[in-house]
């Protein structure tokens, strides 16, 4: 599957949160400096039992809107594992769809994020830390470290989102309002809860996300400049890459108001 080795992301939702119980899941979550010694102790009750409710909701709640109007049964699977879509799943989209260069072509786009995530969560990773000296040592928003490695997670978590879409194609301006609203509604305000719960630097995440468009488009473009033109490139990332994540920008944006 594309993303092998990649388990301890897979069981990662927004902001972090372990999809596994325990002492992991309290780790990945926590926010609050004052409980960080509880949360090395392994102390579950360093969470009140309201804020374990609205976690464990998170997990069982995506925010992938994977019953919309163009799920599959591969993006759904895909969902409940928190996984990139496999070659295999890529391939049955393929065989689903009739045959097109739009279809072939955001389809080669998506195997190339769930190949590059790495690459692309790290320059965004990078970007972030510049535009924020110290962000992730003492005194800055994302420390102690449990806190930027969950927010470093969700930046995989949203690659992997829009990555779905770029798949799917949801965010073409040929589709209808409902399929452009990909995220599901719930999920998103479980995590803006948590985010706010948990005091996520949303102006450091939204600065992530924007990077992780732009490091998704270089990565792309690399390995299409010998198939396509720059101006094809152009025309073909503002159809079907850069819509999701700009999507995922605005709801991200709605969390500060």
């Amino acid at each position: 599957r594309v993303g092998a080795g990649r388990a301890g992301r897979r069981e990662a939702g927004a902001c972090g949160v372990q999809r596994r119980e325990g002492r992991a899941a309290v780790r990945a979550a926590m926010g609050g400096a004052a409980r960080e010694g509880a949360v090395r102790k392994g102390q579950a009750s360093a969470i009140p039992q309201d804020l374990q409710a609205l976690i464990a909701k998170q997990v069982a709640r995506p925010i992938f809107a994977h019953d919309g109007p163009r799920s599959t049964p591969e993006t759904f699977q895909a969902e409940l594992d928190r996984d990139f879509l496999s070659k295999d799943a890529l391939h049955a989209l393929a065989r689903a769809e009739p045959e097109s260069d739009t279809v072939r072509l955001a389809l080669r786009m998506a195997a190339m994020m769930a190949d590059c995530v790495e690459e692309i969560v790290s320059g965004a990773r990078t970007a972030v830390s510049k535009q924020f000296p110290g962000i992730d040592l003492p005194g800055g928003a994302l420390y102690p470290e449990f806190r930027a490695s969950a927010c470093w997670r969700d930046f995989w978590h949203f690659t992997r989102i829009a990555h779905y879409a770029v798949a799917l194609r949801l965010c073409s301006t040929q589709n209808d309002r409902s399929e452009r609203d990909f995220l599901d509604a719930e999920g998103m305000e479980i995590m803006r809860k948590l985010y706010t719960c948990f005091e996520v630097p949303l102006d450091a995440m939204l600065c992530g996300v924007q990077h992780l468009k732009l490091q998704s488009r270089h990565a792309v473009w690399r390995r299409l400049e010998g198939d396509l033109s720059r101006e094809q490139f152009e025309e073909a990332s503002a159809l079907l890459l850069d819509p999701p994540f700009d999507v995922l920008i605005a709801e991200l944006t709605r969390f500060t108001r």
